[in-house]
């Protein structure tokens, strides 16, 4: 027998609610109320023991539908064994057997063993699939005789093929499926005698079924007026025709821009309110804006706790993920990934955080480098120190051994000598002995790898409930959870599509078509539930109390939204009014504020260096502050995940080779292009082993095409030049220069000379693109030219030049390399700076001389050395320029002035 009993709107549901209970307190002790969430229960008891402070009332069991139905799991095949299940089935399946399935695959999927992600997949979507389907208690077969008909009649077919061959196999491993004792037992029993749906909007329909074939007492507490009684079914659940009617004003309807702005506006609603927390109900239907409302509220001094954030992950479930990852493909970033968890202390004596370090810098210097390259290669200690060698050394030993036994036994191993370090709840260690105990009898039936098997076991971990702050005031509830709150107050966010009403599928296999052949709830079912909640979470507060509903413009990741259509569900009159609220244009919450920055960077001079290199003066004529942090704070930007050459790489393995190969003297006599560019190529080879080791990735490989493409032009170059009469001298040429006590060293990539007159030529390779010799070196200014605030009017940073027509015109020093080098290979022959270019383009693979260049242009250069050098002395590197061609730290300044955003004292 079903009794239905409706609580009215005089008081919010949770008030009635408890009244209605507390008339028969005897009958409690019998009884299980089945509430819709876990937090609706909560609410509920404690808001019975509130009620009977002064009496020995029995707090009855309360529970919800899904633990009720998940109540005789152990009874079932877990889910994980089930997924197995399936991708066992799915991996047996070859060849032409696919061709029973040709209308589910008319593609056969691939039969690659090693690669099992589809049939994984798959298998999960089959699980999920089959968990929907258990809540009407089908199986896939039986649905397929319901889509006998439909146009999907063909795929459903082999699906349910697929499924009586994984039942078969589950029976072979002594377990039976969830799906297949629902279909041998289609009506379950409850314990208990007395039933009390307490405020439910819903309910599997083997529930429903279950609760109709009950023989004890079934009472359901609607909240809402007897009046409306043709609306619920005999269960007291909402019918469609919710739907369709029309639903009350809220106070007021708001829009705002985004979750921070709707949780700000929700503070503000609060306050004005003049009463304590406890009376005002905050929730929100989106889990972005409700973690921005728990945000914003405890910022405020309300400290507020959201009750759908998830808990971090368990620090053993972390663990365990970095280690199936490092089992799975041994690898840099999953050595950084275990070094970075503090279980790691258990397997290694050394100081994690020094070896991170130098795992960085060797990431830095070496990044396209594989793991198992470096293990067994011989690195220059500065790039790959011996402790960082030992750690590899370390958990490569500790994957061998992990790999060498059975898993259960690896695990048992494993986590022995984790026992000192991981820290966890009993119920953790517990599902992991069962899952142990459980998947050791099939080691020897399903050949799967470890890592298979550590992915299984995260996958059953125990999900973490995320405890209330203890002094928190209030809650900010999910949609489900309003009508058990028990303020009169309330205030609701996140009112938009997608949200409110809330959307069912997900699952690529059940169609809101086939959702409806099957008599599955649809999306209209649960916008009649969604449209019945808020009529009556309005209708409880219209006469004591206050609702505020708030909807945004847009998400977080300003994706645009549009309002719920329950929000147009209202009086005719007040539509027009309502349409033109909601879909007005509105400004982003930071179309009218200025940036400023509330704080800068405190840079501080410290001790300078006693040399620098020649290339880094043009960084100081630059911007002398970007000169100091880069040479003598050494601040720099890492990119140790990069998986190709950036410039830089590409460059110093271009220069490398012409390096090793110019330093070999039969080389240099090689005159025909051909020879030239054999011999280069046994080096390229040499290098690019040395540099990226012998599995190397596909961007590395075009590269080094490039590479090889760019030396076949520098050959045919060569061998003109030597046709030509000239003979390299020397290469990787190093000198000093002391300027104010300060020494300027640099190498010089190649100098020539001339085997009948003796010219003396200093080269430069360049592999970018980089303009002639001298407009790279210096810049003509004109009278509109604007000078850079860190140079002084006039100097030895300027140069005057007399033109072809005798006019003087105006330059600036913008680069010493070259000039510097003349200066240092200068002696009794006139020395000629040039640029050996190699870039992209064939074209522009060339020799170019600084043809103009003379003995006063050297004097101008030191003159600017030495100036730039007594101004590092003096500590002056201050103020930077406002923009540079390249930017090394525009990353440290988001917004405004580059010099705003710094403070430098020396």
């Amino acid at each position: 027998m079903i009794q239905r009993i409706f609580l009215g709107y005089e008081n919010v549901f949770l008030s009635s609610l408890v009244t209605e209970l507390l008339r028969d307190e005897a009958s409690l002790r019998n009884s299980l109320i089945l509430v819709p969430t876990t937090q609706s229960g909560r609410l509920l008891r404690e808001a019975l023991v509130s009620a009977a402070e002064k009496s020995t009332i029995f707090t009855p069991e309360i529970t919800t539908p899904g633990t009720l139905l998940r109540s005789h799991d152990s009874s079932f095949a877990p889910a994980w064994i089930e997924h197995m299940a399936w991708m066992e089935y799915l991996s047996s399946i070859k060849g032409n057997d696919w061709d029973h399935y040709s209308d589910l695959f008319p593609i056969p999927p691939s039969d690659d063993e090693d690669n099992p992600y589809f049939f994984d997949s798959l298998a999960q979507e089959m699980v999920s699939l089959r968990k929907t389907l258990q809540d009407s208690r089908y199986s896939i077969s039986t649905a397929s005789k319901y889509l006998a008909q439909s146009s999907d009649a063909a795929r459903w077919q082999n699906l349910a093929q697929l499924e009586n061959g994984v039942e078969r196999l589950l029976t072979s491993w002594g377990y039976q499926s969830k799906t297949d004792f629902l279909r041998k037992n289609p009506v379950a029993s409850i314990g208990f005698p007395r039933i009390i749906l307490a405020g439910l909007t819903d309910l599997p329909e083997c529930l429903k079924e279950t609760l109709h074939y009950h023989k004890g007492e079934i009472i359901s507490l609607i909240p809402s007026s007897e009046m409306e009684k043709e609306h619920f079914c005999s269960l007291g659940l909402p019918l469609i025709s919710w739907a369709t009617r029309e639903l009350p004003l809220a106070e007021i309807t708001h829009l705002e821009a985004d979750p921070y702005s709707q949780a700000a506006l929700a503070l503000k609603m609060a306050a004005q309110t003049g009463v304590s927390s406890d009376r005002i109900c905050l929730g929100s239907a989106d889990e972005e804006t409700g973690s921005a409302l728990a945000r914003v509220f405890t910022e405020a001094g309300w400290i507020a706790f959201h009750t759908a954030e998830k808990a971090p992950p368990h620090s053993l479930e972390k663990w365990l993920n970095a280690l199936e990852k490092w089992i799975s493909f041994p690898s840099f970033p999953h050595l950084v990934l275990l070094l970075s968890l503090p279980e790691c202390s258990a397997f290694l004596e050394e100081n994690r955080a020094e070896i991170l370090f130098e795992l960085q810098i060797f990431r830095e210097k070496k990044p396209s480098i594989e793991l198992h390259e470096v293990r067994f290669t011989k690195q220059p200690p500065h790039l790959f120190t011996p402790r960082l060698r030992g750690a590899i050394e370390c958990f490569m030993a500790l994957r061998e051994a992990f790999l060498s036994q059975t898993f259960s036994q690896s695990m048992e191993n494993h986590l022995n000598a984790l026992s000192s370090q991981a820290e966890d709840t009993p119920e953790v260690w517990s599902a992991i002995e069962d899952f142990l105990h459980q998947s050791s009898v099939f080691s020897s039936i399903v050949k799967r790898s470890h890592g298979f098997w550590l992915k299984t076991l995260i996958s059953i971990f125990p999900k973490p409930t995320l405890q209330a702050p203890e002094n928190h005031v209030v809650d900010v509830r999910g949609w489900l959870e309003l009508l058990f709150d028990p303020a009169e107050n309330l205030i609701l966010c996140g009112m938009n599509e997608s949200f409110i009403p809330g959307r069912l599928g997900g699952e690529p296999w059940l169609s809101q078509n086939i959702r409806k052949a099957l008599h599955l709830p649809t999306d209209s079912d649960r916008h009649a539930r969604d449209a019945f909640l808020l009529y009556s979470l309005i209708k409880m507060r219209q006469d004591k109390g206050t609702v505020h509903l708030i909807c945004g413009k847009n998400g977080t990741n300003v994706d645009t939204l549009l309002p719920s259509r329950l929000l147009l569900q209202i009086p005719r009159s007040a539509l027009v009014s309502s349409v033109e609220n909601l879909f007005r244009e509105i400004e982003p919450p930071e179309a009218n504020l200025i940036w400023s920055q509330d704080w800068k960077w405190q840079i501080t001079c410290g001790e300078l260096a006693s040399k620098i290199s020649v290339t880094a003066l043009r960084d100081y004529l630059e911007c002398p502050f970007r000169f100091y942090l880069k040479h003598l704070a050494k601040i720099q930007r890492p990119d140790p995940e990069r998986k190709e050459m950036n410039e830089r790489d590409f460059g110093n393995v271009m220069h490398l080779i012409l390096e090793n190969w110019g330093k070999i003297p039969e080389n240099r006599r090689l005159h025909e292009a051909e020879k030239i560019f054999r011999s280069l190529q046994e080096i390229h080879h040499e290098i690019l082993l040395k540099e990226f080791g012998t599995h190397r990735s596909i961007p590395i490989e075009i590269q080094s095409r490039a590479i090889l493409n760019r030396l076949k032009s520098f050959s045919q170059i060569q061998a003109q030049l030597v046709e030509d009469g000239w003979q390299i001298r020397e290469t990787e040429s190093p000198f000093k220069w002391l300027s104010n006590d300060l020494s300027i060293r640099g190498t010089i990539d190649r100098i020539d000379q001339h085997l009948d007159h003796g010219e003396i030529r200093v080269i430069d390779y360049k592999t970018g693109n980089t303009p002639d010799v001298e407009k790279a070196h210096r810049k003509k200014l004109t009278a509109n030219s604007k000078r850079p605030a860190h140079l002084p009017e006039q100097g030895p940073m300027f140069q005057n030049i007399l033109d072809s027509k005798g006019k003087e015109q105006l330059y600036q020093w913008i680069n010493l390399q070259l000039p510097l080098y003349g200066l240092a290979k200068s002696h009794k022959e006139h020395v000629t700076p040039a640029y050996l270019k190699l870039g992209a383009e064939e074209n522009s693979r060339k020799l170019i001389l600084w043809e103009s260049f003379s003995q006063e242009d050297i004097d101008s250069a030191k003159e600017c050395m030495d100036w730039i050098t007594q101004s590092i002395q003096q500590r002056v590197f201050w103020p930077p320029s406002e923009k540079v061609k390249y930017d090394d730290y525009q990353f440290l300044v988001p917004e405004g002035a580059f010099i705003d955003a710094f403070h430098f004292s020396e």
